[in-house]
């Protein structure tokens, strides 16, 4: 399970911002995020491949009657529904090839962004028609398969907001279509 940390904090800023009627985390960890999404939205769903984190988000929401978790591969268990707002935190930072070692929190692939890549990919059929897809991106990925990803779906990016640490950048995009 990822615990919270600078880039989960910077998304929670920006996610205060949305509200509508459905949500999607990508990606549940801690269950941080769904704490905010639950505020703001009706009806909140989240996902994790990670069973563990999902029954952590589960023991803490017992109550929780507008929100649905799921444990599945990014948002592939959900072949209908269309959110307002998805949301995700993927694994951002490059395989560390030198060492072997891979961290499925940290690790987004060789270059970084094949499980951002992915989890776009994914959520994008999700989509409500003026919805909006938050996610974190890190100065250390290469954001140009980012770029192709959002062009070949005629997708509008933006950065929402950055934070700058002394060993990387990170950002906040939203896409819409």
């Amino acid at each position: 399970m990822y615990a919270p940390s600078d880039d989960t904090f910077l998304l929670a800023d920006c996610i205060r911002q949305y509200n509508g009627r459905w949500a999607l985390e990508i990606g549940v960890g801690s269950g941080l995020l769904l704490d905010i999404l639950q505020k703001n939205f009706t009806y909140v769903a989240g996902s994790d491949i990670d069973l563990r984190a999902l029954q952590h988000c589960k023991q803490k929401k017992a109550s929780s009657a507008n929100l649905l978790l799921v444990c599945c591969d990014a948002a592939s268990a959900f072949g209908i529904g269309k959110f307002d707002l998805i949301i995700s935190n993927p694994p951002y930072l490059p395989n560390e090839e030198e060492n072997n070692t891979v961290d499925p929190t940290v690790h987004g692939g060789p270059t970084g962004i094949e499980a951002t890549v992915h989890f776009i990919n994914s959520a994008l059929p999700l989509l409500a028609e003026n919805g909006k897809l938050l996610i974190v991106i890190s100065s250390f990925a290469n954001s140009s398969a980012l770029d192709k990803v959002v062009l070949e779906n005629n997708m509008h990016k933006k950065v929402v907001k950055e934070k700058r640490l002394f060993y990387e950048t990170l950002s906040i995009v939203e896409l819409s279509p």
